[in-house]
């Protein structure tokens, strides 16, 4: 919610894969689970690429 409207809508993965005002706010009270998330990007990105 952003001044008192509804801006996102999902669930936890969707909203993180959204990046935007959840995922920022979820990062700075998780950063360790930032690496995490960047870690599972580079694994999909890898996987993409094999698949070319």
């Amino acid at each position: 919610m952003k001044e008192g409207k509804l801006i996102e809508e999902g669930t936890h993965t969707e909203l993180v894969e959204l990046e935007g005002l959840y995922t920022n706010m979820w990062r700075k009270q998780s950063p360790s689970i930032t690496e995490s998330i960047n870690r599972t990007k580079r694994k999909k990105n890898e996987k993409t690429e094999v698949k070319r």
